[in-house]
């Protein structure tokens, strides 16, 4: 599984510590996914990329309170890809986080 929103998070988590400029850290991210993308491109063989494109918290209710669309770190990849899958992974069931809480990802496949 290739989680194109964890990527960054090492190199940024050591950049956290020199670098103050919220923005800043947030452009070097994306442009790190952004070329692990465009390396895959590079390649000219298939490739599959199975990766989030969603993060869902839900309450006890079972009612979205929050989340995020990951779907823009896609951008450019999937204008030659063709999507061949999508489904929802729970990540946190119901009554494993605090207060009744629950987790997905919205997980896509692409091919290339």
């Amino acid at each position: 599984m290739n989680c194109l929103t964890q990527l960054p998070l090492l190199p940024l988590n050591y950049l956290a510590g020199r670098i103050v400029d919220e923005s800043a850290l947030e452009a070097f991210g994306r442009a790190l996914v952004q070329g692990h993308l465009h390396w895959l491109q590079a390649w000219r063989v298939p490739i599959c990329l199975v990766t989030e494109v969603e993060d869902r918290q839900f309450n006890r209710a079972g009612v979205l309170t929050s989340g995020t669309d990951y779907r823009a770190l896609l951008q450019g990849f999937t204008t030659d890809a063709a999507r061949i899958g999508r489904w929802p992974w729970l990540i946190h069931p119901p009554g494993e986080l605090a207060d009744g809480r629950h987790e997905s990802r919205i997980v896509e496949a692409w091919c290339l």
